[in-house]
């Protein structure tokens, strides 16, 4: 099966045009800036493309992150409910992006992988 068995984002940006307030936002993913692109913005967004046999997902963001708004996973949060996608949504303390995030949500993002994944994916580090 090459089907993706389970996803897990830190950070990560899910509807484009949630940065349309951002005069250059886009630019270097769309080669357009959003607000100028919509169009553009929502096909390249993550959340344009949901259905239900989605595989899981596990959205990590820090509620203060500077740049990607917790509300890129809360607002993904309701999508792939109404899509009834397995997900978990995890919103932690701070303003930490991405890998440094890290020593907060391994344990989560591993126990998460683990559930979802081939018994010895709980040997990986």
């Amino acid at each position: 099966d090459t089907r993706v068995a389970v996803v897990v984002s830190w950070s990560g940006l899910t509807d484009l045009n949630g940065f349309a307030q951002q005069p250059e936002f886009g630019t270097q993913y769309l080669g357009c800036a959003a607000r100028s692109c919509p169009e553009l913005a929502a096909d390249a967004s993550p959340i344009a493309h949901l259905d239900p046999s989605d595989s899981p997902m596990l959205l990590i963001n820090a509620a203060d992150d500077p740049i990607t708004p917790a509300a890129q996973a809360t607002t993904m949060d309701a999508a792939l409910g109404a899509a009834r996608i397995n997900h978990e949504v995890v919103v932690v303390p701070g303003s930490a992006h991405a890998t440094v995030l890290a020593p907060d949500v391994w344990d989560t993002t591993l126990a998460y992988l683990t559930r979802y994944l081939e018994p010895n994916a709980s040997t990986v580090r």
